[in-house]
């Protein structure tokens, strides 16, 4: 999952119909395919999401953990990204918002989220972007 970050905002997305779990918001991201590395991955789904391509330069690993949803086990890896080439347009018909991490709870987010929420809560996320 990719943490965009800029002016001390993060950007969210809704997770659209007909996919699981629509109308719920999420960072942005998906699965790493076989055989991908995370940053592949990642800036694959990116793409096909949002339409930018992410400098890994600018990128940091946060936290992974392990999660259980409808009885089956993920493991969630979050990145903080703080540089990208190109205009975020969603393609998927999901809406994105910019916002601070306090102004989170005003929105329906994946329960798998909870636990990086929380992280980005209680930790100093003062990067120069």
């Amino acid at each position: 999952m990719c943490i965009l970050k800029k002016q001390n905002k993060f950007l969210i997305s809704s997770r659209p119909y007909p996919k699981v779990f629509s109308g719920f918001w999420e960072f942005p991201g998906g699965k790493v395919n076989n055989s991908e590395l995370f940053l592949e991955a990642l800036n694959r789904e990116i793409l096909e999401e949002l339409s930018i391509t992410i400098n890994l330069h600018e990128v940091f690993h946060v936290c992974s953990y392990r999660v259980i949803q409808k009885k089956r086990k993920l493991m969630l890896h979050f990145f903080l990204c703080l540089d990208w080439i190109g205009k975020i347009l969603p393609n998927e018909t999901q809406q994105t918002e910019w916002i601070r991490i306090e102004e989170i709870k005003k929105f329906k987010m994946l329960k798998s989220n909870n636990r990086i929420v929380k992280h980005l809560k209680n930790s100093n996320f003062f990067f120069p972007h």
